[in-house]
């Protein structure tokens, strides 16, 4: 029995996608795996899983976030029993914003696979989300303890997340705003060591350190953040030793 060169070379339909995905080819991964979906009326359930796994990340990977989703939802009815759809899952739910709904997903996929580093670590992320997402909402309703709270359970969950830097800025903000501006600098400081080159720590640490009445130290913080090249802008102006700042979060 001959082999032609083109059954030598051919792959299933999951390698095609998996290939496509791993050249960052997300669009053509997903459609690839599309495509031997709808001709899947033949392949064993967890060959059609593991397509529906690889659309969905591929998706998630083009930006198209609500179809990863779907794909998701799907993959889960499939196989309930494996904690990969739940993964897929919680990854959309958290891009959407639906922090709810993601952790109880991750929650779900966890216990599926207790020993998932993966799926472990994306409860945590999603925990540090929500709470900062809690926080940020508490400081536009004006309720500064509130928020104050919420950035420091994000901060004790995962002290090593990515944007921590902006945990402590944005608590720095709540400080500056109850007028403690002790913690404010504190947190200000933290910032600044964390992400020296991020413009906003020096800014919270020069209005900390005017709420302090320290106005050489306050006005030498401003002057590093004209220094600074990232891209948020701060104007500040210092007429008779007084700082006017602009206090947002982020």
């Amino acid at each position: 029995l001959k082999l032609s060169p083109s059954s030598l070379t051919m792959e299933e339909p999951v390698d095609v996608a998996d290939r496509l995905f791993t050249a960052g080819k997300f669009e053509a991964s997903a459609e690839a795996a599309a495509e031997a979906l709808q001709k899947s009326g033949q392949m064993m359930s967890s060959e059609v899983a593991k397509l529906l796994s690889r659309r969905s990340e591929s998706l998630f990977r083009a930006g198209r976030i609500s179809e990863a989703r779907m794909e998701a939802v799907t993959l889960v009815k499939l196989k309930p029993d494996w904690s990969q759809g739940y993964q897929r899952l919680g990854e959309a739910l958290l891009a959407l914003q639906e922090y709810e709904e993601a952790e109880a997903i991750f929650a779900k996929g966890c216990k599926l696979a207790p020993s998932n580093k993966v799926m472990q670590d994306s409860l945590v992320q999603c925990r540090v989300q929500t709470a900062r997402a809690m926080g940020n909402a508490a400081f536009q309703e004006h309720s500064y303890a509130e928020a104050a709270k919420h950035y420091s359970l994000a901060v004790k969950l995962d002290p090593a997340y990515e944007e921590i830097h902006k945990l402590y800025s944005n608590r720095s903000a709540c400080f500056y705003s109850l007028g403690d501006f002790q913690k404010a600098l504190s947190d200000a400081e933290n910032t600044i060591r964390l992400c020296p080159k991020w413009s906003k720590g020096y800014s919270r640490k020069g209005a900390a350190l005017a709420g302090l009445n320290h106005s050489s130290a306050a006005a030498f913080a401003y002057q590093q953040v004209c220094l600074c090249v990232c891209g948020w802008l701060c104007v500040c102006l210092c007429v008779f030793e007084s700082v006017i700042v602009r206090v947002c979060v982020c």
